[in-house]
């Protein structure tokens, strides 16, 4: 996506406390956020909520995303007289959290309150419908109408961009007030994972369902629905079709309610063929809507009209209203009917169950196939380049390459061939970062200078000390920190002496300066950061820690801090980081996840042949992966537990760590658990046997546990293969979305939740080869080099 590069972005959250959650606003809203966030990792999302355990009706990756902002007046009120209150505080926290998009998802929703007068930010506004001011609701109070009248009149102005939910929402805008500019359509979509199953039968069923959704408003018809079911029976008696019919409504409704509806029913003739569902879980739903022989929907307005898209999802035949946007979202794949018209809806029912009998399965899969053309991902990447803005100039064309100066950048950093996970990101990230900058690389080799280090193909490369010389011919200084002394000990050095920006790769950076500096009989170095980053408590941390009285508190003092405090900027690989930090003057990058290696197929068979007999992994074996240096902080004590427990169960599983062990005596722990056979620890693997590795496994393990707030290298590699992951579900892991990878929880519990968790994936090859599917669109679409590349082109753009 085009846009700004950092956007703050403030969301108007009391739909999540509203009886609308779960209703077709509360749908659009959680799936619009959900994919927004998930598509915009560099954003900032704050949430207005009048108590945070409103939240819990969000995904728990999008709770750990968001910052939720808690204030009793962003609660539902119907309390108009709080409106100015309301706008106060939304006007202060703009100011200070430096908002620059500001989303009310219900403006015209009479149970929440909605703002007054300007905010200080871009602000924008989705509009559903104007059913209450095209079709009059008698039973409001007079504060209530005159409360959506002044709505109406503020969202004529241009003080709100609106976000139509379809062409005929802004049709009516445009016809019932006024012609005014910014107003975007935005289709809604549903849930394809809900509501589609692949028909694979066709023709009517020996008892004809038709089922209608609905319920007692007005608008939505169903009193008409049942005198055209009627009037349909009594017209076509006789016609084996209408015959065998039956009409299912979806309704939850209150015993009295219930009986006068069955009276009119027995009244219109048709008892015992009309039946009321009562509430239905979306499972529930969806399966009526498959096994159903025709949708009939004969609303008599609708915003977008949801059950539509929802009924065609699952295979059904559909006959809906000719009105509003309902033949919009039917798209020539439904017949239609006029709703205020009894016989002629009496008739449409019947031509509909004989071209329903006569569709082809062809047919039916071609209309599923339409109703996929809608997503809800779809609606969220227009709803955010509407938010963002989109740019003059797209930096990834040649016009806009040659429009746009590139500035000069120093990169401070690891490099091949030092055995650093940086390194090799920094040097896989050149030749996009090239397109935007011209790079210069500059080696910390101040501890380690006998390296043959690999050429930099798109600028120079230098030893660190040639920065003396050199820095003024940058615009930027980008320096990479991480935790080990030996490649960011001068690279730290070079941060003080001539601050830029910082990137901070481990948001725990303590060990990194106590073995660098203190251990190292620098003491006083340790001493200034921890008082830069911590002022008293820094010292008096450091004085506990030269005394011998406490050890290195890594989690009270990260040390982040202490180089943020020294730095111009601050950019971090996941949120969590950047939240603990609490500065406006750091930014999100993520980690990127880099394209795979090209390998014949003649190569790739005989490296998969290699590796299988290097390391006995039989055909037959479910292949479980751990990947990267072996450490404790990667759980592999739990993962041979979990490993003893399924073969002992008789699952046929080998495991594999992929790389170099740090661990003392790890080979005598795998013979303790009787594994010797099962486990194989490869050592340090070059570049083509390590993502043979990665083309082989089945499930791949990444624990992480404790964290030093890394982004981790290897579990975006796996992303990129397309390989069913399981992380610890804790912090910046939390962050992906769960139909990308699964989470597995810390501590009681851990080790028998991830047995359950691989049985469930062995014994679901087709839940296996989804999860890696989302997880390798999540790397092509979100984490992709070029769109990382061009993220740190933009940020670099804001720094001065």
């Amino acid at each position: 996506m085009g846009g700004e590069a950092v956007l703050n972005i403030l969301v108007d959250g009391q739909t999540l406390q509203s009886p609308e959650i779960n209703r077709g606003i509360g749908i659009y809203f959680k799936n619009v956020l959900n994919n927004m966030i998930k598509h915009s990792f560099e954003h900032n999302w704050y949430l207005a909520v009048g108590n945070k355990a409103c939240l819990d009706a969000l995904d728990p990756w999008v709770v750990q995303r968001v910052i939720p902002i808690e204030n009793e007046l962003f609660s539902p009120s119907c309390d108009y007289g709080r409106t100015t209150a309301y706008t106060s505080v939304l006007q202060k926290i703009v100011s200070e959290k430096g908002i620059d998009v500001f989303w009310c998802p219900n403006p015209l929703m009479v149970n929440v309150l909605f703002v007054e007068g300007e905010l200080g930010c871009r602000m924008y506004a989705t509009l559903y419908d104007l059913i209450p001011a095209i079709m009059p609701v008698k039973e409001w109070r007079s504060t209530v109408r005159d409360e959506y009248n002044r709505r109406l009149e503020d969202l004529k102005t241009n003080r709100f961009e609106l976000l139509c939910i379809s062409k005929a929402t802004k049709k009516d805008f445009i016809e019932h007030l006024c012609q005014r500019s910014g107003l975007h359509v935005t289709p809604l979509a549903a849930d394809s994972r809900k509501f589609y199953q692949k028909c694979e039968r066709s023709g009517l069923r020996e008892e004809v369902r038709i089922v209608f959704t609905g319920g007692f408003d007005y608008r939505k018809n169903m009193d008409g629905a049942v005198q055209a079911f009627a009037r349909a029976c009594r017209k076509y008696r006789g016609s084996s079709l209408i015959d065998r019919a039956k009409l299912t409504i979806v309704c939850q409704a209150p015993e009295e309610m219930q009986k006068n509806f069955y009276e009119r029913v027995k009244d219109l003739g048709v008892d015992g063929r009309v039946m009321l569902t009562g509430f239905l879980t979306d499972q529930e739903l969806s399966e009526l809507y498959h096994t159903c022989d025709l949708f009939f929907f004969p609303s008599l307005y609708e915003g977008f009209g949801l059950p539509v898209l929802e009924a065609m999802l699952a295979g059904a035949f559909v006959l809906s209203a000719d009105n509003s946007s309902l033949p919009e979202v039917c798209g020539g794949h439904a017949l239609l009917c006029n709703a205020d018209d009894i016989e002629n809806m009496a008739d449409r029912i019947m031509e509909a169950l004989v071209a329903a009998d006569q569709e082809s399965l062809a047919d039916k899969r071609q209309r599923q196939e339409y109703a996929l053309t809608f997503s809800w991902e779809k609606t969220a990447r227009k709803t955010l380049e509407i938010f963002e803005g989109g740019r003059e100039i797209d930096l990834c064309t040649e016009q806009g390459l040659a429009q746009a100066k590139k500035k000069r950048v120093a990169i401070m950093t690891p490099w091949p061939m030092q055995e650093s996970g940086i390194a090799n990101y920094v040097y896989k990230l050149m030749p996009y970062l090239s397109k935007y900058f011209d790079v210069d690389i500059f080696v910390d080799n101040t501890i380690m200078s006998d390296k043959p280090f690999l050429k930099n193909e798109y600028g120079g490369l230098y030893m660190l000390e040639e920065l003396d010389q050199r820095y003024r011919d940058y615009d930027h200084l980008l320096y990479q920190m991480g935790n080990s002394a030996e490649h960011h000990s001068g690279i730290y050095r070079y941060l003080k002496k001539y601050p830029g920006i910082a990137e901070i790769h481990d948001y725990i950076l303590h060990p990194f300066f106590y073995h660098s500096f203190f251990l190292k009989h620098e003491k006083e170095v340790y001493k200034t950061a921890l008082v830069q980053g911590y002022g008293k408590a820094g010292l008096h941390h450091y004085e506990g820690v030269r005394d011998k009285r406490i050890p290195p508190d890594n989690e009270q003092f990260p040390m982040c801090h202490s180089v943020a405090a020294i730095s111009k900027q601050v950019i971090f690989h996941n949120h969590w980081s950047k939240n603990q930090m609490q500065s406006r003057n750091s930014y999100v990058i993520p980690h990127a996840c880099f394209d795979k290696e090209n390998f014949s197929a003649d190569q790739q068979a005989q490296l998969m042949e290699m590796i299988r007999h290097e390391y006995r992994i039989q055909s037959s074996e479910v292949l479980l992966s751990c990947f990267g240096f072996v450490n404790r902080n990667k759980r592999p004590e739990i993962v041979l537990q979990v490993l003893r427990q399924l073969l002992d169960q008789g699952q046929k599983v080998k495991l594999v760590f992929w790389g170099k062990s740090g661990i003392e005596g790890f080979e005598k722990e795998i013979s303790q658990f009787g594994l010797q056979d099962a486990v194989q620890v490869t050592g340090y693997l070059e570049k083509p046997e390590y993502e043979t590795g990665l083309a082989l496994s089945d499930i791949v393990i990444n624990l992480r546990y404790p964290s030093m707030g890394e982004s981790s290298g290897t579990l975006c590699e796996t992303f990129k293969y397309g390989k069913p992951v399981l992380v610890t579900g804790l912090n910046q892991y939390c962050e992906f979305p769960d139909e990308v990878c699964w989470k597995v929880p810390v501590g009681q519990g851990e080790i028998e939740c991830l047995v359950q968790m691989v049985m469930y994936l062995i014994a679901h090859p087709d839940v296996r080869q989804a999860l890696g599917q989302n997880a390798q669109a999540y790397a092509d679409k979100v984490l992709s080099p070029d769109k990382i590349a061009k993220q740190y082109q933009n940020i670099l753009e804001q720094v001065k």
